[in-house]
């Protein structure tokens, strides 16, 4: 997918739990099997089968998901890792891997999803030399192979200083994560369930543009697809003293003079104290003028 997910190379898909990162690589594995146009786009891949290496023990919530989602399951391929058909890989280790790239050399998927990277060993992955073999492994293969690896990871909590921006630094664990992948996609998700998708980094061709997307589901709260649409920027949450001053302004604006005494009675009908209407009157500066005969004040917009 062009400057999305390249071909012979390990791209990660990140966020935080629950945000939604294995449902949206199912409905990019759907543009794939279908096949059908990547999101927002004119270009369709050509049809092929997808390997899914599940490391969370999630293999049935895979398959009632794309009963849901119309995703043909017959295309995507499950390998075994050892006697046990849902045993859980551990690609530290040289026998997991050679299944795997034997699977890959048997079945030539063009796209190989990991979910998630957490689960695919038994080791730390604080440390370099704790994760830097699974990943220059994944990375070697996806190169030799010519297949594009999608592996899915967390992000950790975000600090108290930090923003709502996804940063590389965000991702979990050691800085060897971001360093083997040449694209990393970011997935978010606000209280409304709105998903924000943009890719933060990316070695081999400019950004795309951000996107949004929203969880389509049926009767049964069960998902069916994806709405994509082009990223609109949330709107800015304002402080209750932020709100007050464009109420105090919208009101002189529209009605002119007003005497102090009646601003407070409308204010408090709008949850505004007396305090508040000082302290926003100060936010708004020179636009507000306070006149009157000293008994009573009026306030009005300055127009001078």
């Amino acid at each position: 997918w062009h400057k999305w997910i390249p071909t012979g190379y390990l791209t990660m898909l990140v966020g935080s739990p629950a945000a939604g990162k294995s449902l949206v690589a199912l409905d990019w594995v759907k543009c794939v099997s279908l096949p059908a146009p990547w999101p927002l786009s004119e270009d369709t891949p050509d049809q092929s089968c997808v390997a899914w290496v599940e490391t969370e023990s999630s293999q049935q919530l895979l398959n009632a998901r794309c009963k849901s989602m119309g995703v043909p399951r017959d295309q995507i391929l499950l390998p075994a890792f050892g006697s046990d058909l849902l045993g859980q890989p551990d690609l530290m280790l040289d026998r997991d891997k050679e299944r795997l790239v034997s699977m890959v050399d048997y079945t030539k998927p063009s796209l190989l999803i990991i979910d998630s990277l957490g689960g695919a060993h038994k080791r730390g992955e604080n440390k370099v030399e704790e994760v830097r073999p699974m990943l220059d492994f994944l990375a070697k293969m996806s190169r030799d192979k010519d297949i594009s690896t999608l592996a899915i990871h967390h992000l950790r909590k975000r600090g108290i200083n930090e923003t709502a921006d996804i940063s590389l630094d965000r991702i979990r664990g050691s800085t060897a994560f971001s360093a083997f992948a040449r694209s990393i996609i970011a997935v978010d998700q606000n209280k409304m369930g709105l998903l924000s998708i943009e890719v933060i980094k990316s070695n081999l061709a400019r950004k795309p543009n951000k996107m949004n997307a929203r969880i389509m589901e049926d009767k049964n709260e069960q998902p069916v697809r994806f709405q994509y649409s082009a990223y609109k920027a949330p709107p800015v949450k304002l402080t209750k003293k932020q709100k007050c001053a464009n109420w105090i302004f919208a009101h002189l604006t529209q009605n002119g003079k007003t005497n102090f005494q009646d601003l407070l009675k409308l204010a408090s009908d709008q949850g505004f104290s007396r305090s508040m209407l000082y302290d926003s009157r100060d936010e708004l500066g020179d636009l507000v003028h306070i006149g009157g005969d000293g008994r009573k004040s009026t306030w009005e917009i300055y127009n001078g």
